[in-house]
């Protein structure tokens, strides 16, 4: 994947995804993108942290999968794969909490 179609995709993420890459300085974005297959990754982010997929959405542009995983002590790793098989880590940390349910709208 050519880095001009790796931004783009990236951009076509949405908002949250996007402030998250943005905001976070982590090895993984300092260095680039690291890409590996999907199988070796899911397994490797299991095995070595115990993190397991906690959320996914499909990019605006219908280009990937971007896919949150976490574990209960608290790392997590934002990962996209691109409809061609490729899965980059975008964005790693630590330090995460799930947060409860907020009512939204009228008479909450």
């Amino acid at each position: 994947m050519t880095s001009r179609k790796l931004l783009s995709m990236i951009c076509s993420l949405g908002g949250a995804a996007i402030l998250a890459i943005m905001f976070i300085s982590t090895p993984a974005a300092a260095n680039g993108p690291v890409c590996v297959e999907r199988a070796k990754l899911v397994q490797g982010l299991n095995a070595k942290y115990q993190e397991q997929r906690k959320g996914v959405g499909i990019t605006s542009a219908d280009t990937g999968a971007l896919e949150f995983y976490a574990s209960e002590k608290g790392t997590w790793t934002i990962v996209v794969t691109t409809t061609g098989g490729q899965t980059c880590i975008l964005a790693t940390g630590h330090s995460w909490h799930t947060m409860p349910a907020v009512a939204m709208g009228p008479g909450a």
